[in-house]
Protein backbone atom coordinates (compact mmCIF):
# COMPACT_ATOMS: atom_id res chain seq x y z
CA UNK A 1 0.00 0.00 0.00
CA UNK A 2 2.76 2.28 0.73
CA UNK A 3 4.35 1.61 -2.69
CA UNK A 4 1.45 2.67 -4.05
CA UNK A 5 0.70 6.11 -2.23
CA UNK A 6 4.44 6.71 -2.96
CA UNK A 7 4.65 5.51 -6.44
CA UNK A 8 3.99 9.50 -7.50
CA UNK A 9 6.83 10.91 -5.34
CA UNK A 10 9.19 9.61 -7.42
CA UNK A 11 8.45 10.39 -11.36
CA UNK A 12 11.66 8.11 -12.16
CA UNK A 13 10.18 4.98 -10.08
CA UNK A 14 6.90 5.37 -10.73
CA UNK A 15 5.91 2.66 -12.84
CA UNK A 16 7.88 0.05 -11.19
CA UNK A 17 6.82 1.21 -7.52
CA UNK A 18 2.99 0.84 -8.99
CA UNK A 19 3.55 -2.76 -10.51
CA UNK A 20 5.55 -3.57 -7.22
CA UNK A 21 2.58 -2.89 -5.56
CA UNK A 22 -0.11 -4.62 -6.82
CA UNK A 23 2.20 -7.64 -7.57
CA UNK A 24 2.94 -7.78 -3.37
CA UNK A 25 -1.41 -7.31 -3.12
CA UNK A 26 -1.96 -9.67 -5.25
CA UNK A 27 0.80 -12.50 -4.18
CA UNK A 28 -0.93 -11.44 -0.76
CA UNK A 29 -4.27 -12.85 -2.05
CA UNK A 30 -2.84 -16.42 -2.20
CA UNK A 31 -2.06 -17.04 1.70
CA UNK A 32 -6.23 -17.37 1.53
CA UNK A 33 -9.67 -16.31 3.13
CA UNK A 34 -8.36 -16.69 7.17
CA UNK A 35 -5.75 -14.10 6.41
CA UNK A 36 -7.49 -11.84 3.67
CA UNK A 37 -10.68 -11.40 5.45
CA UNK A 38 -8.72 -8.69 8.02
CA UNK A 39 -7.43 -6.59 4.71
CA UNK A 40 -10.84 -7.20 2.89
CA UNK A 41 -12.47 -3.71 3.32
CA UNK A 42 -8.93 -1.87 2.55
CA UNK A 43 -8.43 -3.26 -0.36
CA UNK A 44 -12.35 -3.19 -2.00
CA UNK A 45 -11.35 0.90 -0.96
CA UNK A 46 -7.92 0.67 -2.86
CA UNK A 47 -9.43 -1.14 -6.09
CA UNK A 48 -12.17 1.05 -6.18
CA UNK A 49 -10.23 4.30 -5.94
CA UNK A 50 -7.89 3.08 -9.15
CA UNK A 51 -10.66 3.15 -11.59
CA UNK A 52 -13.05 6.47 -12.87
CA UNK A 53 -16.34 6.34 -10.92
CA UNK A 54 -18.58 7.97 -13.62
CA UNK A 55 -18.45 8.27 -17.00
CA UNK A 56 -17.83 11.79 -16.29
CA UNK A 57 -14.51 11.22 -14.18
CA UNK A 58 -13.51 9.69 -17.39
CA UNK A 59 -14.19 11.83 -19.83
CA UNK A 60 -12.34 14.26 -17.68
CA UNK A 61 -9.71 11.78 -17.05
CA UNK A 62 -9.06 11.85 -20.95
CA UNK A 63 -8.35 15.76 -21.21
CA UNK A 64 -5.73 15.45 -19.21
CA UNK A 65 -2.20 13.50 -18.21
CA UNK A 66 0.59 12.68 -20.94
CA UNK A 67 1.95 9.71 -22.25
CA UNK A 68 4.09 8.50 -19.07
CA UNK A 69 1.31 9.34 -17.06
CA UNK A 70 -1.10 6.97 -18.85
CA UNK A 71 1.32 4.51 -18.89
CA UNK A 72 1.64 4.31 -15.04
CA UNK A 73 -2.07 4.12 -14.90
CA UNK A 74 -3.20 1.76 -17.57
CA UNK A 75 0.00 -0.40 -15.56
CA UNK A 76 -1.97 0.78 -11.60
CA UNK A 77 -5.03 -0.98 -13.26
CA UNK A 78 -3.75 -4.04 -14.79
CA UNK A 79 -2.14 -4.64 -11.41
CA UNK A 80 -5.71 -4.07 -9.58
CA UNK A 81 -7.09 -6.35 -11.95
CA UNK A 82 -4.38 -8.97 -11.29
CA UNK A 83 -4.85 -8.66 -7.32
CA UNK A 84 -8.50 -8.83 -7.93
CA UNK A 85 -8.70 -12.16 -9.91
CA UNK A 86 -5.98 -13.36 -7.62
CA UNK A 87 -8.74 -12.61 -4.64
CA UNK A 88 -11.13 -14.21 -6.52
CA UNK A 89 -9.20 -17.08 -7.12
CA UNK A 90 -7.76 -18.01 -3.79
CA UNK A 91 -10.31 -16.68 -1.45
CA UNK A 92 -14.04 -18.13 -2.77
CA UNK A 93 -15.23 -17.81 0.88
CA UNK A 94 -15.49 -14.43 1.28
CA UNK A 95 -17.15 -14.12 -2.21
CA UNK A 96 -20.23 -13.01 -1.40
CA UNK A 97 -23.14 -11.13 -3.13
CA UNK A 98 -22.12 -7.86 -1.63
CA UNK A 99 -18.71 -8.16 -2.28
CA UNK A 100 -19.17 -9.57 -5.95
CA UNK A 101 -21.53 -6.37 -6.40
CA UNK A 102 -18.28 -3.95 -5.07
CA UNK A 103 -15.74 -5.82 -7.17
CA UNK A 104 -18.10 -5.08 -10.09
CA UNK A 105 -17.98 -1.50 -9.68
CA UNK A 106 -14.05 -0.81 -10.61
CA UNK A 107 -14.68 -4.25 -13.17
CA UNK A 108 -17.81 -2.25 -15.43
CA UNK A 109 -15.41 1.10 -15.10
CA UNK A 110 -12.75 -0.93 -16.57
CA UNK A 111 -14.86 -2.47 -19.21
CA UNK A 112 -16.10 1.14 -20.23
CA UNK A 113 -12.47 2.48 -20.14
CA UNK A 114 -11.54 0.03 -22.84
CA UNK A 115 -13.63 1.44 -25.48
CA UNK A 116 -11.73 5.05 -24.73
CA UNK A 117 -8.43 3.00 -25.08
CA UNK A 118 -7.91 3.52 -29.10
CA UNK A 119 -8.77 7.09 -28.69
CA UNK A 120 -6.15 8.12 -26.30
CA UNK A 121 -3.61 5.57 -27.37
CA UNK A 122 -3.94 7.54 -30.74
CA UNK A 123 -2.79 10.75 -29.28
CA UNK A 124 -0.26 9.73 -26.95
CA UNK A 125 1.91 7.10 -29.13
CA UNK A 126 1.56 3.41 -29.83
CA UNK A 127 3.94 2.17 -26.93
CA UNK A 128 0.83 2.44 -24.55
CA UNK A 129 -0.53 -0.59 -26.65
CA UNK A 130 1.48 -3.10 -24.62
CA UNK A 131 0.03 -1.37 -21.05
CA UNK A 132 -3.30 -1.33 -22.83
CA UNK A 133 -3.42 -5.39 -23.88
CA UNK A 134 -2.42 -6.52 -19.72
CA UNK A 135 -5.29 -4.35 -19.07
CA UNK A 136 -7.36 -6.31 -21.61
CA UNK A 137 -5.46 -9.66 -20.67
CA UNK A 138 -6.62 -9.06 -16.85
CA UNK A 139 -9.95 -7.97 -17.44
CA UNK A 140 -10.92 -11.00 -19.29
CA UNK A 141 -8.89 -13.29 -16.87
CA UNK A 142 -11.12 -12.12 -13.76
CA UNK A 143 -14.51 -12.00 -16.13
CA UNK A 144 -14.01 -15.57 -16.25
CA UNK A 145 -13.98 -16.13 -12.66
CA UNK A 146 -16.99 -14.74 -11.99
CA UNK A 147 -20.41 -16.00 -12.66
CA UNK A 148 -21.45 -14.47 -15.64
CA UNK A 149 -24.83 -13.13 -14.82
CA UNK A 150 -22.92 -10.60 -12.70
CA UNK A 151 -22.34 -9.17 -15.74
CA UNK A 152 -24.95 -9.86 -18.56
CA UNK A 153 -25.72 -5.90 -18.68
CA UNK A 154 -22.52 -5.59 -20.42
CA UNK A 155 -22.29 -8.78 -22.71
CA UNK A 156 -22.90 -6.57 -25.79
CA UNK A 157 -19.97 -4.59 -25.40
CA UNK A 158 -18.06 -7.72 -24.11
CA UNK A 159 -19.07 -9.98 -27.24
CA UNK A 160 -17.59 -6.99 -29.40
CA UNK A 161 -14.16 -6.87 -27.56
CA UNK A 162 -13.90 -10.68 -27.50
CA UNK A 163 -14.96 -11.17 -31.30
CA UNK A 164 -12.79 -8.17 -32.45
CA UNK A 165 -9.59 -9.84 -30.26
CA UNK A 166 -9.37 -13.45 -31.83
CA UNK A 167 -10.29 -12.43 -35.24
CA UNK A 168 -7.45 -10.12 -35.59
CA UNK A 169 -9.77 -6.83 -36.01
CA UNK A 170 -7.37 -4.24 -34.85
CA UNK A 171 -4.06 -6.67 -34.77
CA UNK A 172 -1.81 -6.19 -37.80
CA UNK A 173 -0.14 -9.21 -36.77
CA UNK A 174 -1.30 -13.09 -37.35
CA UNK A 175 -1.24 -13.73 -33.84
CA UNK A 176 -2.63 -17.01 -33.23
CA UNK A 177 -3.83 -18.53 -29.87
CA UNK A 178 -2.37 -21.74 -27.85
CA UNK A 179 -5.58 -23.23 -26.67
CA UNK A 180 -6.84 -25.30 -29.98
CA UNK A 181 -4.83 -28.47 -28.69
CA UNK A 182 -6.36 -28.84 -25.47
CA UNK A 183 -9.68 -28.43 -26.74
CA UNK A 184 -9.07 -31.28 -29.09
CA UNK A 185 -8.76 -35.25 -27.75
CA UNK A 186 -5.63 -35.93 -26.79
CA UNK A 187 -5.58 -38.93 -29.36
CA UNK A 188 -5.02 -35.98 -32.19
CA UNK A 189 -1.96 -34.65 -30.92
CA UNK A 190 0.22 -36.24 -33.18
CA UNK A 191 -1.88 -34.15 -36.37
CA UNK A 192 -1.15 -31.00 -33.70
CA UNK A 193 2.69 -31.61 -34.38
CA UNK A 194 3.46 -32.85 -30.55
CA UNK A 195 5.26 -36.04 -30.54
CA UNK A 196 6.30 -35.76 -26.53
CA UNK A 197 3.21 -36.24 -24.80
CA UNK A 198 4.12 -38.39 -22.33
CA UNK A 199 7.91 -37.36 -22.30
CA UNK A 200 10.46 -35.12 -19.81
CA UNK A 201 11.31 -33.67 -23.33
CA UNK A 202 8.26 -32.24 -23.99
CA UNK A 203 8.73 -28.90 -22.77
CA UNK A 204 12.23 -28.97 -23.86
CA UNK A 205 11.29 -30.01 -27.77
CA UNK A 206 8.17 -28.27 -28.21
CA UNK A 207 8.83 -25.04 -26.98
CA UNK A 208 11.39 -23.78 -30.51
CA UNK A 209 8.63 -24.88 -32.93
CA UNK A 210 5.65 -23.89 -31.30
CA UNK A 211 3.94 -20.82 -33.52
CA UNK A 212 2.58 -19.36 -29.72
CA UNK A 213 6.17 -18.66 -28.94
CA UNK A 214 8.20 -19.94 -25.94
CA UNK A 215 7.11 -19.02 -22.29
CA UNK A 216 9.01 -16.66 -19.92
CA UNK A 217 8.62 -15.22 -16.44
CA UNK A 218 9.22 -11.65 -18.06
CA UNK A 219 6.16 -12.05 -19.95
CA UNK A 220 3.92 -11.80 -16.68
CA UNK A 221 5.40 -11.52 -13.49
CA UNK A 222 1.82 -12.00 -11.73
CA UNK A 223 3.13 -15.71 -12.74
CA UNK A 224 5.20 -16.20 -9.86
CA UNK A 225 2.62 -16.73 -7.15
CA UNK A 226 -0.87 -17.18 -9.53
CA UNK A 227 -1.76 -21.05 -9.67
CA UNK A 228 -0.79 -23.23 -13.29
CA UNK A 229 -4.04 -24.31 -14.84
CA UNK A 230 -4.13 -28.39 -14.94
CA UNK A 231 -2.15 -29.25 -17.81
CA UNK A 232 -0.66 -26.66 -18.42
CA UNK A 233 3.15 -26.53 -20.12
CA UNK A 234 6.23 -24.85 -17.95
CA UNK A 235 7.77 -22.56 -17.99
CA UNK A 236 5.19 -20.04 -19.05
CA UNK A 237 3.59 -17.71 -19.82
CA UNK A 238 3.30 -16.96 -23.14
CA UNK A 239 4.28 -13.84 -24.78
CA UNK A 240 1.41 -11.00 -23.93
CA UNK A 241 -0.26 -10.92 -27.38
CA UNK A 242 -0.90 -14.86 -27.28
CA UNK A 243 -2.29 -14.44 -23.85
CA UNK A 244 -5.03 -11.78 -24.45
CA UNK A 245 -6.17 -13.87 -27.80
CA UNK A 246 -6.30 -16.83 -25.27
CA UNK A 247 -7.71 -15.14 -22.69
CA UNK A 248 -10.76 -14.06 -25.07
CA UNK A 249 -10.80 -17.37 -26.23
CA UNK A 250 -11.30 -18.46 -23.03
CA UNK A 251 -13.60 -16.09 -21.54
CA UNK A 252 -15.81 -16.25 -24.99
CA UNK A 253 -16.70 -19.89 -23.85
CA UNK A 254 -18.10 -18.75 -20.79
CA UNK A 255 -20.12 -16.21 -22.25
CA UNK A 256 -21.53 -17.51 -25.55
CA UNK A 257 -23.98 -20.45 -23.63
CA UNK A 258 -25.35 -17.01 -21.42
CA UNK A 259 -26.70 -14.94 -24.69
CA UNK A 260 -29.72 -14.79 -26.89
CA UNK A 261 -29.96 -17.39 -30.15
CA UNK A 262 -30.37 -14.12 -32.47
CA UNK A 263 -26.83 -12.79 -31.17
CA UNK A 264 -25.13 -16.27 -31.39
CA UNK A 265 -26.82 -16.35 -35.34
CA UNK A 266 -25.01 -13.10 -35.50
CA UNK A 267 -21.53 -14.49 -34.68
CA UNK A 268 -21.25 -17.02 -36.62
CA UNK A 269 -22.11 -15.85 -39.92
CA UNK A 270 -19.67 -12.62 -38.78
CA UNK A 271 -16.99 -15.57 -38.37
CA UNK A 272 -17.68 -16.71 -41.64
CA UNK A 273 -17.13 -13.33 -43.20
CA UNK A 274 -13.99 -12.67 -41.52
CA UNK A 275 -12.24 -15.55 -42.89
CA UNK A 276 -13.80 -15.31 -46.40
CA UNK A 277 -12.50 -11.67 -46.53
CA UNK A 278 -9.04 -12.43 -44.51
CA UNK A 279 -6.42 -14.28 -47.38
CA UNK A 280 -3.51 -16.23 -46.81
CA UNK A 281 -1.47 -16.80 -44.37
CA UNK A 282 -3.22 -14.02 -42.23
CA UNK A 283 -6.98 -16.33 -43.63
CA UNK A 284 -5.02 -19.35 -41.78
CA UNK A 285 -4.20 -17.44 -38.63
CA UNK A 286 -7.69 -16.09 -38.43
CA UNK A 287 -9.41 -19.31 -38.97
CA UNK A 288 -7.73 -21.28 -36.41
CA UNK A 289 -8.11 -18.50 -33.54
CA UNK A 290 -12.22 -18.58 -34.29
CA UNK A 291 -12.57 -22.49 -35.06
CA UNK A 292 -10.99 -22.27 -31.49
CA UNK A 293 -13.19 -19.93 -30.18
CA UNK A 294 -16.21 -22.03 -31.64
CA UNK A 295 -14.76 -24.94 -29.76
CA UNK A 296 -15.03 -23.48 -26.57
CA UNK A 297 -18.12 -22.69 -27.10
CA UNK A 298 -19.35 -25.54 -27.68
CA UNK A 299 -17.62 -26.93 -24.59
CA UNK A 300 -19.45 -24.24 -22.91
CA UNK A 301 -22.46 -25.34 -23.77
CA UNK A 302 -22.25 -28.82 -23.34
CA UNK A 303 -21.17 -28.01 -20.07
CA UNK A 304 -23.58 -26.21 -18.96
CA UNK A 305 -26.45 -28.72 -20.48
CA UNK A 306 -27.55 -25.93 -22.79
CA UNK A 307 -28.29 -26.38 -26.44
CA UNK A 308 -26.65 -24.99 -29.40
CA UNK A 309 -30.15 -23.10 -30.71
CA UNK A 310 -32.71 -23.19 -33.38
CA UNK A 311 -32.42 -24.67 -37.18
CA UNK A 312 -30.70 -21.28 -38.53
CA UNK A 313 -27.83 -21.27 -35.93
CA UNK A 314 -27.68 -24.80 -36.45
CA UNK A 315 -26.81 -24.26 -39.95
CA UNK A 316 -24.68 -21.53 -39.68
CA UNK A 317 -22.68 -23.48 -37.44
CA UNK A 318 -22.65 -26.21 -39.58
CA UNK A 319 -21.43 -24.39 -43.05
CA UNK A 320 -18.73 -23.21 -40.78
CA UNK A 321 -17.59 -26.30 -39.86
CA UNK A 322 -17.99 -28.16 -43.26
CA UNK A 323 -15.96 -25.49 -45.04
CA UNK A 324 -12.91 -26.41 -43.40
CA UNK A 325 -13.39 -30.91 -43.04
CA UNK A 326 -11.09 -30.40 -46.36
CA UNK A 327 -9.04 -27.34 -45.31
CA UNK A 328 -5.11 -28.03 -46.24
CA UNK A 329 -4.23 -27.08 -43.01
CA UNK A 330 -4.38 -30.62 -41.12
CA UNK A 331 -4.82 -28.33 -37.66
CA UNK A 332 -7.51 -27.02 -39.16
CA UNK A 333 -9.02 -29.98 -40.44
CA UNK A 334 -8.55 -31.81 -36.77
CA UNK A 335 -10.55 -28.86 -35.21
CA UNK A 336 -13.48 -28.84 -37.66
CA UNK A 337 -13.62 -32.86 -36.50
CA UNK A 338 -13.54 -32.08 -33.55
CA UNK A 339 -16.20 -28.91 -33.57
CA UNK A 340 -18.61 -31.37 -35.51
CA UNK A 341 -18.63 -34.00 -32.56
CA UNK A 342 -19.58 -31.37 -30.00
CA UNK A 343 -22.04 -30.06 -32.04
CA UNK A 344 -23.18 -33.91 -31.93
CA UNK A 345 -23.52 -33.36 -27.97
CA UNK A 346 -25.03 -30.21 -28.04
CA UNK A 347 -27.62 -30.50 -30.84
CA UNK A 348 -28.71 -34.12 -29.78
CA UNK A 349 -31.69 -34.25 -32.60
CA UNK A 350 -31.20 -37.68 -34.42
CA UNK A 351 -32.05 -36.15 -37.58
CA UNK A 352 -29.58 -33.85 -36.73
CA UNK A 353 -26.74 -35.79 -36.21
CA UNK A 354 -27.75 -38.18 -38.72
CA UNK A 355 -27.02 -35.35 -41.89
CA UNK A 356 -23.89 -34.67 -40.22
CA UNK A 357 -22.56 -38.34 -40.47
CA UNK A 358 -23.50 -38.73 -43.68
CA UNK A 359 -22.17 -35.60 -44.89
CA UNK A 360 -18.60 -36.76 -42.91
CA UNK A 361 -19.04 -39.99 -44.92
CA UNK A 362 -19.38 -38.95 -48.43
CA UNK A 363 -16.44 -36.72 -47.39
CA UNK A 364 -14.55 -39.95 -46.80
CA UNK A 365 -15.55 -41.70 -49.96
CA UNK A 366 -14.38 -39.11 -51.79
CA UNK A 367 -10.70 -39.31 -50.08
CA UNK A 368 -10.92 -43.03 -50.61
CA UNK A 369 -10.99 -42.26 -54.36
CA UNK A 370 -7.34 -40.85 -53.98
CA UNK A 371 -4.42 -42.77 -54.20
CA UNK A 372 -2.94 -42.46 -50.88
CA UNK A 373 -6.04 -44.16 -49.41
CA UNK A 374 -5.78 -47.36 -51.18
CA UNK A 375 -2.21 -48.41 -52.03
CA UNK A 376 0.41 -49.06 -49.35
CA UNK A 377 1.93 -45.93 -47.74
CA UNK A 378 5.19 -46.46 -46.36
CA UNK A 379 6.72 -45.94 -43.20
CA UNK A 380 9.49 -44.24 -45.01
CA UNK A 381 7.29 -41.72 -47.14
CA UNK A 382 8.62 -38.32 -47.87
CA UNK A 383 5.18 -36.82 -46.56
CA UNK A 384 5.47 -36.45 -42.58
CA UNK A 385 1.54 -36.44 -41.77
CA UNK A 386 1.82 -40.22 -43.55
CA UNK A 387 4.61 -41.13 -41.38
CA UNK A 388 3.40 -39.77 -37.91
CA UNK A 389 -0.43 -41.60 -39.28
CA UNK A 390 1.37 -44.95 -39.24
CA UNK A 391 3.36 -45.03 -36.63
CA UNK A 392 -0.04 -43.74 -34.29
CA UNK A 393 -1.78 -46.88 -35.93
CA UNK A 394 1.23 -49.04 -34.88
CA UNK A 395 0.61 -47.61 -31.29
CA UNK A 396 -2.45 -49.19 -31.71
CA UNK A 397 -1.86 -52.55 -33.33
CA UNK A 398 0.71 -52.88 -31.02
CA UNK A 399 -1.96 -53.63 -28.18
CA UNK A 400 -4.03 -55.97 -30.16
CA UNK A 401 -3.50 -59.83 -31.12
CA UNK A 402 -2.23 -60.08 -34.40
CA UNK A 403 -5.50 -62.33 -35.27
CA UNK A 404 -7.66 -60.40 -34.59
CA UNK A 405 -6.04 -57.05 -36.57
CA UNK A 406 -6.48 -59.32 -39.18
CA UNK A 407 -9.47 -60.51 -39.02
CA UNK A 408 -10.58 -56.66 -38.86
CA UNK A 409 -8.87 -55.67 -41.73
CA UNK A 410 -10.30 -58.66 -43.73
CA UNK A 411 -13.60 -57.57 -42.78
CA UNK A 412 -12.73 -53.91 -43.93
CA UNK A 413 -11.00 -55.06 -46.91
CA UNK A 414 -14.28 -56.73 -48.43
CA UNK A 415 -16.50 -53.68 -47.54
CA UNK A 416 -14.57 -51.59 -49.06
CA UNK A 417 -12.76 -53.25 -52.07
CA UNK A 418 -14.25 -52.85 -55.43
CA UNK A 419 -12.88 -55.76 -57.04
CA UNK A 420 -9.91 -53.59 -59.08
CA UNK A 421 -7.38 -52.63 -56.59
CA UNK A 422 -7.81 -55.32 -54.25
CA UNK A 423 -4.98 -55.93 -51.54
CA UNK A 424 -4.52 -59.58 -50.77
CA UNK A 425 -4.83 -59.80 -47.20
CA UNK A 426 -3.29 -63.28 -45.80
CA UNK A 427 -3.96 -65.09 -43.33
CA UNK A 428 -3.42 -64.40 -39.54
CA UNK A 429 -0.29 -66.22 -39.10
CA UNK A 430 0.70 -65.37 -42.64
CA UNK A 431 0.71 -62.10 -41.86
CA UNK A 432 2.53 -61.99 -38.96
CA UNK A 433 5.46 -63.92 -40.90
CA UNK A 434 5.52 -61.55 -43.73
CA UNK A 435 5.76 -58.92 -41.88
CA UNK A 436 2.85 -57.24 -42.92
CA UNK A 437 0.26 -54.49 -41.01
CA UNK A 438 -3.24 -53.18 -41.90
CA UNK A 439 -5.42 -50.65 -41.16
CA UNK A 440 -8.95 -50.12 -41.71
CA UNK A 441 -8.01 -52.33 -45.04
CA UNK A 442 -5.51 -49.83 -46.31
CA UNK A 443 -2.10 -50.94 -46.18
CA UNK A 444 0.04 -48.93 -43.47
CA UNK A 445 2.89 -50.33 -44.44
CA UNK A 446 4.72 -54.01 -45.96
CA UNK A 447 7.49 -55.70 -45.28
CA UNK A 448 8.15 -58.14 -48.37
CA UNK A 449 10.76 -61.14 -47.55
CA UNK A 450 10.45 -64.85 -49.01
CA UNK A 451 11.29 -67.35 -47.03
CA UNK A 452 14.80 -68.20 -49.06
CA UNK A 453 15.63 -64.47 -48.10
CA UNK A 454 14.59 -65.32 -44.36
CA UNK A 455 16.86 -68.04 -43.76
CA UNK A 456 19.88 -66.22 -45.30
CA UNK A 457 19.83 -63.42 -42.64
CA UNK A 458 19.05 -65.76 -40.41
CA UNK A 459 22.48 -67.16 -41.34
CA UNK A 460 24.49 -64.31 -41.29
CA UNK A 461 26.35 -63.52 -38.35
CA UNK A 462 25.98 -59.82 -36.39
CA UNK A 463 28.28 -57.93 -37.90
CA UNK A 464 26.68 -59.10 -41.61
CA UNK A 465 23.24 -58.35 -40.20
CA UNK A 466 23.68 -54.83 -38.45
CA UNK A 467 26.05 -53.20 -41.12
CA UNK A 468 25.54 -54.80 -44.25
CA UNK A 469 21.60 -55.11 -44.80
CA UNK A 470 21.07 -51.36 -46.50
CA UNK A 471 24.22 -52.13 -48.92
CA UNK A 472 21.82 -52.96 -51.86
CA UNK A 473 20.56 -48.72 -52.30
CA UNK A 474 23.77 -46.90 -51.50
CA UNK A 475 21.51 -43.59 -53.31
CA UNK A 476 19.41 -43.51 -50.32
CA UNK A 477 20.56 -40.56 -47.80
CA UNK A 478 21.53 -41.16 -44.24
CA UNK A 479 19.11 -40.06 -42.31
CA UNK A 480 19.71 -40.41 -38.09
CA UNK A 481 16.74 -40.98 -36.33
CA UNK A 482 14.60 -38.32 -34.82
CA UNK A 483 14.84 -38.51 -30.79
CA UNK A 484 11.29 -39.24 -30.71
CA UNK A 485 11.70 -42.06 -32.94
CA UNK A 486 14.45 -43.83 -30.59
CA UNK A 487 12.16 -43.66 -27.67
CA UNK A 488 9.25 -44.68 -29.40
CA UNK A 489 11.67 -47.79 -30.26
CA UNK A 490 12.71 -48.20 -26.65
CA UNK A 491 9.22 -48.39 -25.91
CA UNK A 492 8.58 -50.66 -28.11
CA UNK A 493 11.49 -52.82 -26.83
CA UNK A 494 10.19 -52.73 -23.50
CA UNK A 495 6.78 -54.30 -24.46
CA UNK A 496 8.35 -56.70 -26.68
CA UNK A 497 10.53 -57.95 -23.41
CA UNK A 498 7.56 -57.83 -21.27
CA UNK A 499 5.06 -59.98 -23.28
CA UNK A 500 8.40 -62.81 -23.91
CA UNK A 501 10.49 -62.80 -20.83
CA UNK A 502 8.26 -65.03 -19.50
CA UNK A 503 7.30 -67.53 -22.26
CA UNK A 504 10.84 -68.81 -23.30
CA UNK A 505 14.18 -67.73 -22.35
CA UNK A 506 15.05 -68.97 -25.78
CA UNK A 507 14.49 -65.43 -26.65
CA UNK A 508 16.85 -63.99 -24.49
CA UNK A 509 19.77 -66.60 -25.14
CA UNK A 510 21.66 -67.20 -28.32
CA UNK A 511 23.20 -70.83 -27.76
CA UNK A 512 19.13 -71.87 -26.25
CA UNK A 513 18.14 -70.12 -29.13
CA UNK A 514 20.32 -72.04 -32.07
CA UNK A 515 19.45 -75.09 -30.43
CA UNK A 516 15.49 -74.35 -30.47
CA UNK A 517 15.66 -73.51 -34.08
CA UNK A 518 17.58 -76.69 -35.44
CA UNK A 519 15.08 -78.98 -33.48
CA UNK A 520 12.17 -76.71 -34.97
CA UNK A 521 13.21 -74.81 -37.63
CA UNK A 522 9.74 -73.44 -38.34
CA UNK A 523 9.89 -71.87 -35.00
CA UNK A 524 9.55 -68.58 -34.36
CA UNK A 525 12.73 -67.39 -31.77
CA UNK A 526 12.61 -63.64 -31.09
CA UNK A 527 16.68 -63.04 -29.85
CA UNK A 528 17.62 -59.74 -29.03
CA UNK A 529 21.14 -58.87 -29.20
CA UNK A 530 21.22 -56.13 -26.66
CA UNK A 531 24.83 -54.55 -28.01
CA UNK A 532 23.65 -53.72 -30.92
CA UNK A 533 20.48 -52.35 -29.97
CA UNK A 534 21.73 -50.59 -26.95
CA UNK A 535 24.02 -48.69 -29.88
Amino acid sequence: EDLLRTAAQNSRLSLQRTQAGWLLLGALMTLGSSLVRYHLPKMLLLWRNVFPRSQKELEAEKARGDSFTWQVTLEGRAGALCAMRSFVAHCPELLTEDVIRRLMTPIECAMTMMSQVPAIIKVHGAHLKASAAMVRLRLYDILALLPPKTYEGSFNALLRELVAEFTLTDNSANTTTSLLRSLCHYDDSVLMGSWLQETDHKSIEDQPNSASGSGALEHDPSSIYLRVPVGEAIPGPLPLGVSVIDASVALFGVVFPHVSFKHRLQMLDHFAECIKQAKGVRQQAVQLNIFTAVLSALKGLAENKSTLGPEEVRKSALALVMGALDNPNPILRCAAGEALGRMAQVVGEATFIARMAQTSFDKMDLLMKFRYCTKTVHLCSSHLLLRRAAVACLRQLAQREAAEVCEYAMSLAKKAGDGKDNTTISEPKSCVRQGQFYVGGAVVFEVEKDEEDSEKKDEMDDDTMFTGLGDDDKSKPSVAPRWVTRVFAADCLCRIILLCENVDKAHFDLATARSAQAKNPKGTILLCRWCFLAS
